[in-house]
């Protein structure tokens, strides 16, 4: 097989051209430092395009992909060749470099309802991102892995990735699906924020880049999860709570045989298990949870039970401290890694993956997202934060004003007075307009990680919902909207000049 350009420059080659040109001109060429290394995993006919990322440097790969989008290659194309060369070169296991990845379909999602002069920019925004990342870490992380029957789960707690991995292609040779169920069990195993979102997303990004890269995607949560169990061994931890919590639920409330309800509560009973998912224990959740399923109620009110406590944790939190704010994290905020923001960005990926599954596969998944969504009371009030002050002089402004008036508020970083607007604008039935009100001030704006993720999220949520929580999940969203105003995206800039 002929090398491709990136191989050529990951070899003894490379470093002679290094040192006869020198570094700078190196980069002055386009051309990325040789840091990636170590044997190719084929991408197949995405090739091509993720090659880009690893041979050339960020600043030159920016204009190259607005040149393939303007010679009709689609911006899914370039997502899923992006998504994949982070996988191939991080595998899961840098922090900015996974959020990177998981901002990658809610950025195509906004891309897609946007004007065509303007889609690019939440895409490349976040492209851009997971390069500079790729050049900064180096490469190589995931190689060629040759299929082997056996249990993902099993060999991730006995602390063997290679054979997780294996185990995990051979299940994949069934397609996407197989590979899913196949990790599924690795993902209820345990609870952290970032698990559970990155693996909905890398399962997004295989059903985007079709089934050829199903396993490529998911390998990188069989790495994130291997990273997670060796710390916890190191650190003489025991095993994970959710476990036995889920286990014992299951059992008790006779899940496990997979026959779930279709019975629909009413909005008060899915209120009532939020308010217990916001206010109670981790295991008292968990019993709620399961007394829910177990009563025959559907799945998808347990899920938006989910979806609407994480939104009031979000409207309860007081806001950063002094003492835990930084730059573009100033005192008062609540976007990015908040407890709100992660909570309902938690809550969105147990919900998809529970309608992804069935039976006591959603069973589980619904008790561990209850499991996991609960027992954060301490760090959020008793109260939603104060929007309510500004709701009489927000039932002053004009129905034809209040899109300016929003914007206003979003982009001076007025949160309150945002979220008052919002609540309005709900009122009068404006949601669609509120969010496309916020959905360019959002992609603009740096977001610590989370603009495009926490913008998809609030627009699945609210979409989702019953009428009586519409409210809430827009409260939400324009809240956050206005904690970002703080710092605006250098990407952005940058794609928007590219693009004219």
């Amino acid at each position: 097989m002929t090398p491709t350009r990136r191989q050529l420059l990951t070899s003894a080659g490379a470093t002679a051209l290094v040192a006869t040109v020198g570094s700078q001109l190196f980069g002055e060429l386009g051309l990325a430092l040789p840091r990636f290394s170590g044997e190719d995993l084929d991408l197949g006919d995405l090739n091509p395009l993720a090659d880009l990322f690893e041979e050339l440097s960020p600043d030159a790969l920016m204009p190259r992909l607005v040149a393939e989008w303007r010679k009709g290659t689609s911006l899914a194309q370039l997502t899923a060749a992006g998504a994949l060369a982070n996988a191939r070169s991080l595998g899961g296991e840098d922090y900015e470099g996974y959020h990177a990845f998981m901002g990658m379909v809610p950025a195509l999602m906004i891309a897609g309802e946007l004007p065509a002069n303007e889609a690019p920019l939440p895409v490349l925004k976040t492209l851009k991102r997971s390069a500079v990342r790729m050049h900064k870490v180096g490469g190589g992380t995931l190689s060629e892995v040759s299929p082997e029957a056996g249990d993902p789960r099993k060999a991730i707690r006995n602390q063997d990735l290679a054979r997780a991995e294996r185990a995990l292609a051979a299940a994949g040779a069934g397609g996407t699906e197989a590979a899913w169920k196949a990790l599924h069990p690795v993902i209820v195993d345990d609870i952290e924020v970032h698990l559970v979102v990155f693996a909905w997303r890398s399962k997004e990004i295989a059903m985007i880049a079709g089934p050829d890269h199903a396993v490529t995607s998911m390998r990188q949560i069989l790495h994130f999860a291997d990273g997670r169990e060796a710390r916890r061994r190191r650190d003489g931890k025991p095993e994970p709570a959710v476990r036995d919590a889920v286990a014992t639920q299951l059992e008790e409330h006779g899940l496990l045989a997979g026959k779930l309800g279709s019975k629909d509560p009413g909005d008060a009973a899915v209120s009532e298990l939020a308010e217990i998912c916001v206010t109670s224990s981790r295991h008292d959740a968990t019993a709620a949870m399961g007394a829910f399923l177990g009563a025959g109620n559907d799945p998808r009110a347990a899920a938006e039970a989910l979806r609407l406590a994480s939104t009031r944790l979000l409207l309860r939190d007081p806001g950063r401290s002094k003492a835990h704010s930084g730059p573009g994290k100033p005192p008062g905020s609540v976007h990015g890694a908040s407890i709100g923001v992660h909570a309902s960005d938690s809550a969105l990926a147990w919900s998809e993956i529970a309608a992804s599954v069935d039976g006591a596969a959603t069973a589980s998944t619904l008790l561990a997202g209850a499991f996991h969504t609960a027992g954060q009371s301490g760090y959020v009030g008793r109260e939603s934060y104060g929007y309510a002050a500004h709701l009489e002089e927000a039932a002053k402004v004009e129905a034809g004003k209040l899109v300016g008036a929003l914007r206003e508020a979003a982009t001076g970083g007025d949160q309150p007075r945002a979220g008052a607007i919002a609540q309005r604008m709900s009122e009068l039935g404006q949601a669609e307009t509120l969010f496309d009100a916020l959905r360019m001030v959002a992609v603009s704006q740096d977001g610590a990680l989370h603009a495009e993720k926490y913008q998809h999220t609030s627009r699945v949520a609210h979409a989702a919902s019953r009428e009586a929580f519409r409210p809430e999940h827009l409260v939400a969203s324009a809240r956050v909207v206005a904690s970002q105003a703080c710092l605006q995206s250098p990407e952005v800039a940058e794609v928007r000049e590219l693009i004219g």
